[in-house]
């Protein structure tokens, strides 16, 4: 006779179509929601802390260590943003990757940093925070005009390939030799595209590890490597730093902040007033904006060494 089916073979169904629904939205088969429709669901689920917890589960103690580490005063609603940006990435992001949705429901504030910039001949360099919604720039038409790209993170146990300079031989910084030739290869593009007033996006929170510099970051110490300040004055390119906003109904504001000026005489004061700019950027952002941070970027924050 037949085994009967095992109780733990339909919970195994039961999470992975609850995985599938907090990844990917609300697609089941033929089935998809419009991104108005799917935004306003996803919003009155988040009402519910069960739903809310169900939703954040993959880092819920990551999550409840943020918000008594920066001593948060309205955790609810850190909790409720958070949940709404984990949950239904990737429906969200290819919905908004149609043009007319996209121009419905996204503001774009301040590109005329980014038009300022290749007025004067430049290359743009854009200072992403790891949050849900960190792809979304490049569906911007205005940044479609240029040559466009992305630098992927380092890995930890990687020299940082930019740290060619005095200050990062100063500060632990090694030959390219040591990076892999995929590494290497992104370097090479991110220089041609900036050649070509192209824009670059690049994580400013992933810089971290041995070398750079150490400074004080929402009561812990966070390094900061010198790659982007490099990449930077080496292709006499634009720093911007980048914000992303997740509101109600779906509608996402995306911010081009002023870019950064560069200071000093030497090249090493050079890199160093810009590195403390992006130090400065990133703290403002967190703390304007914790709630729509990913799981990587709240885990690498509680484990920096407490000032």
């Amino acid at each position: 006779p037949a085994t009967p089916e095992k109780p733990v073979a339909k919970q195994g169904l039961k999470k992975t179509v609850a995985r599938r629904l907090r990844d990917f939205g609300p697609i089941l088969g033929p089935l998809k929601l419009s991104y108005r429709t799917g935004s306003r669901l996803l919003d009155r689920l988040t009402l519910s802390p069960s739903v809310r917890d169900r939703l954040s589960r993959p880092f819920l103690r990551d999550l409840e260590t943020l918000i008594a580490d920066q001593n948060i005063q309205d955790p609810d609603k850190i909790r409720r943003e958070v949940a709404r940006s984990f949950a239904w990435v990737g429906w969200r992001e290819g919905s908004l990757s149609d043009p007319d949705i996209f121009s419905e429901f996204v503001s774009v504030k301040g590109l005329e940093h980014v038009q300022h910039a290749r007025d004067n001949g430049q290359g743009v360099i854009l200072c992403l925070v790891t949050t849900r919604f960190k792809g979304l720039y490049k569906f911007i038409p205005e940044l479609r005009e240029k040559p466009l790209g992305t630098i992927a993170n380092l890995t930890p146990d990687r020299i940082e390939f930019y740290g060619m300079g005095p200050l990062a031989q100063k500060t632990g910084g090694k030959a390219s030799y040591t990076v892999p030739s995929a590494r290497v290869a992104q370097i090479h593009n991110a220089h041609r595209l900036l050649a070509q007033q192209g824009t670059v996006g690049i994580f400013m929170d992933a810089f971290d590890g041995p070398g750079g510099i150490s400074l004080p970051f929402l009561g812990r110490i966070r390094p900061f490597r010198p790659g982007i300040a490099e990449l930077a004055l080496d292709t006499n390119s634009v720093v911007i730093p980048v914000e992303h906003w997740l509101h109600d109904e779906g509608r996402v504001t995306i911010e081009f902040k002023p870019p950064f000026t560069v200071t000093g005489e030497t090249r090493d004061e050079k890199v160093l007033s810009l590195m403390i700019q992006q130090a400065a950027s990133l703290e403002e952002i967190w703390r304007g904006n914790p709630g729509q941070m990913n799981d990587e970027a709240i885990r690498r924050q509680l484990n920096l060494p407490k000032a």
